[in-house]
């Protein structure tokens, strides 16, 4: 889980790097259709098929991860990269909110406190980071509730998919959507894609390294994160990948000259802090496992 939290993290910086000259949905593209072929390859070395029990809730799922990735992606390149990544692993806190409207369990009403706590350390983040950009920072936590979203459907796939199975489906349809998106934008003139100035930025061999990385860094942190959860239980291996808000924030301030104050500082830790004490609480019985 620490090499997933640190690829992750590098994986976010190369996203921010590719931005400067290209829109965010290239980085989208290189890190999914990458991502599928190690995949594809390792069904076809070994002869296995990914069968699936409940192919139209793999496909919601795929879809709730593929908007998330897509928002957070969008995030990386309009707000500090540390910024980007904390509000996006605010996700566990709206799980509880969402399980707590969706299934009304008593149970879950004890988290609430830390649900505060985590808006109030947003709210210190958002206002001292981001100088009054209020729609990248809405987009960043939107982010997170489609990853809260995508979760639980996890978790309700769980009891019939294997997880190669779960693995295997988001990461083709989110291929295929990366795919999609470019074409409509391409289409549709949305997005403000240079597209006269493509083929020169693909050209550049910085640029076609910071996107290959977005890729294979993306990959590696996929597997590295599923060979985690293979091993130990979540409830130990969750809050280990905290450490990507951290090393994001470090990788911020040397690379990209993220801001530093101590606001942004508090409010950070509060968001990390309070949804490290949802993933605990929440692995407890009676209230069950937050997935990851």
């Amino acid at each position: 889980m620490a090499l997933a939290s640190l690829s992750f993290a590098v994986m976010g910086a190369f996203v921010k790097a590719s931005t400067g000259r290209l829109p965010f949905l290239f980085a989208l593209l290189f890190r999914n259709v990458l991502g599928l072929l190690p995949l594809a390859a390792w069904y076809l070395a070994t002869g296995r098929r990914p069968g699936a029990v409940r192919p139209r809730l793999l496909f919601l799922r795929a879809l709730l991860g593929f908007t998330a990735m897509f928002l957070f992606f969008l995030s990386i390149g309009a707000l500090p990269l540390s910024t980007a990544t904390v509000l996006n692993y605010s996700s566990p806190v709206f799980v509880v909110l969402l399980s707590v409207l969706a299934h009304r369990d008593r149970r879950d009403l004890r988290l609430l406190p830390l649900v505060a706590v985590a808006f109030l350390g947003v709210a210190l983040l958002v206002r001292f980071d981001l100088s009054g950009s209020g729609a990248s920072a809405a987009i960043g936590l939107l982010s997170a509730v489609f990853a809260a979203l995508a979760y639980m459907t996890v978790r309700e796939l769980s009891a019939t998919e294997s997880s190669a199975t779960i693995v295997w489906y988001f990461t083709a349809w989110a291929a295929v959507l990366s795919v999609a998106a470019l074409a409509v934008a391409w289409v549709t003139g949305l997005g403000d894609v240079p597209w006269d100035g493509v083929a020169a930025a693909l050209s550049d061999p910085w640029e076609l390294a910071c996107l290959c990385a977005v890729g294979l860094f993306g990959t590696l942190a996929q597997l590295a994160m599923t060979g985690a959860y293979a091993r130990a239980p979540a409830s130990v291996i969750a809050p280990i990948s905290y450490l990507n808000p951290l090393i994001s924030y470090g990788l911020g301030l040397a690379l990209f000259q993220d801001p530093l104050t101590a606001a942004a500082v508090c409010g950070g830790a509060l968001v990390v802090v309070s949804s490290l004490a949802v993933l605990r609480l929440s692995s407890r019985p009676p209230s069950g496992e937050v997935a990851p």
